[in-house]
């Protein structure tokens, strides 16, 4: 089964998720499955209620303690995929995907990543552009021959067997060198990759992981860019209006149990 999760935190991403979750929702099938994970007990807005019961997809919430505001991002999401993948099931493979992101049609994974991932590597598809630090003095700094493939953090597949990545993730998300500056997680995991885990990628075309990009390969677009400031973004609206259409097309096509959200819905 392919577990498609979305981690999301406050009102700005709350809204964001109710929309991204239920396009994954619509492009799924019996062996598939969507949740929204909730940090804590953050209680769910009414309309992400609303999408969850009308898309059937779940909102859950994992442990999470509150830590310092500028490092809540990483933090939420590196113990947010610690908790998920230690209750995958054998064979099973998870799809962490993020709030500002939309899938657009049915996701199939191709069978040599498929397998690699299951054995504990990680699939994530080539970041916009090399992000890695090109200063000694920065504390997330890797030598030219340490770095891999500089990967967004945004979309992400992985398995029960590729949990010793992400615990190794968290533990260095924990170190005060990596609580401030830019790119939050996928600091973290770029760096994990380069200098702990150089096997463990598994590099997945950019139709994954199409990043502010709609075109006729795209799987899964991703409006990248307000990391912790979604709501603000311009980009939000974009992201909005996408999944808005592909959410009627749907109702329009093959949901007609679902045409209360045909119309323009605001959230």
């Amino acid at each position: 089964m392919l577990a498609i999760t979305i981690i999301a935190s406050g009102a700005d991403y709350q809204r964001a998720v109710a929309l991204a979750a239920a396009t994954y929702a619509v492009h799924s099938s019996p062996v598939k499955s969507v949740t929204v994970l909730l940090p804590g007990v953050e209680k769910p807005l009414r309309v992400l209620r609303k999408y969850s019961k009308a898309f059937r997809f779940d909102v859950e919430h994992f442990p999470f303690a509150q830590r310092d505001a500028r490092s809540k991002t990483t933090f939420l999401k590196c113990e947010a995929f610690v908790w998920k993948t230690a209750r995958l099931r054998e064979g099973d493979l998870a799809l962490f995907a993020d709030a500002d992101t939309c899938c657009v049609k049915p996701i199939r994974m191709p069978t040599a990543a498929r397998q690699r991932i299951l054995a504990g590597a990680v699939g994530m598809s080539a970041d916009v552009e090399d992000r890695h630090f090109n200063d000694p003095r920065e504390p997330g700094y890797l030598y030219p021959h340490e770095r891999a493939t500089y990967v967004n953090s945004g979309v992400m597949f992985a398995s029960r067997n590729s949990i010793s990545f992400f615990r190794k993730v968290l533990d260095l998300a924990m170190e005060p060198r990596f609580q401030i500056g830019p790119y939050h997680d996928q600091k973290v995991i770029n760096y994990g990759l380069g200098r702990h885990f150089r096997d463990r990628l598994v590099l997945m075309d950019t139709r994954y992981n199409s990043i502010s990009a709609i075109n006729q390969n795209a799987i899964i677009v991703h409006f990248a860019g307000g990391a912790g400031y979604f709501g603000r973004h311009p980009r939000s609206r974009l992201h909005a209006r996408l999944c808005e259409d592909l959410l009627r097309f749907a109702a329009a096509r093959r949901l007609p149990d679902k045409t209360m959200l045909a119309s323009k819905t605001k959230v």
